[in-house]
């Protein structure tokens, strides 16, 4: 059986670098809303009305976002996971799945970079933690960030893969 998704609040969107663009699809967010039985919120900026949805599925948290059918670039939608987020493959598979579509059907995927390159190692009250990141950049903003929370880094290293 397949796991569900599950509409989440934006304070539960745990980022602690910057996101990672996964993919987008040429699908308006209102299919995505109705096929996955989400509902997006909107607010409006100096480029119109941007439509977004902060879900889950699996403990996999996935940030959706639109301009809808005014924009300049047609309907689409946004994909983005969390900076430390390890299974993209899981959540490519698992929306693909969902809205029906194929792989072709996608506008782009996340190309240039891949889960797991840099891992940052902290310890808190819980013991000793690890994230992963798929660039040094991410990493390096991880590290300020766990800095900037009083929580002790042990180390940032790059992870050579066989």
């Amino acid at each position: 059986m397949s796991p569900n998704i599950a509409k989440m609040r934006e304070q539960d969107w745990s980022e602690i670098s910057f996101p990672v663009q996964l993919m987008a699809f040429a699908i308006d967010f209102s299919v995505v809303e109705e096929k996955l039985s989400l509902r997006f919120d909107s607010e409006e900026d100096d480029e119109g009305i941007m439509y977004f949805c902060f879900a889950e599925v699996s403990n996999k948290k996935i940030f959706f976002e639109s301009r809808g059918k005014e924009s300049t670039q047609g309907a689409h939608t946004l994909v983005s996971v969390l900076s430390y987020e390890t299974d993209w493959q899981f959540i490519i598979d698992f929306l693909i799945e969902k809205l029906s579509i194929n792989k072709s059907d996608l506008m782009w995927v996340q190309s240039e970079l891949s889960p797991s390159q840099w891992e940052v190692g902290i310890k808190t009250n819980k013991g000793n933690e690890k994230y992963f990141f798929p660039d040094e950049s991410r990493a390096k903003s991880s590290v300020d960030y766990f800095k900037s929370n009083a929580i002790e880094v042990l180390n940032i290293s790059k992870i050579h893969l066989p």
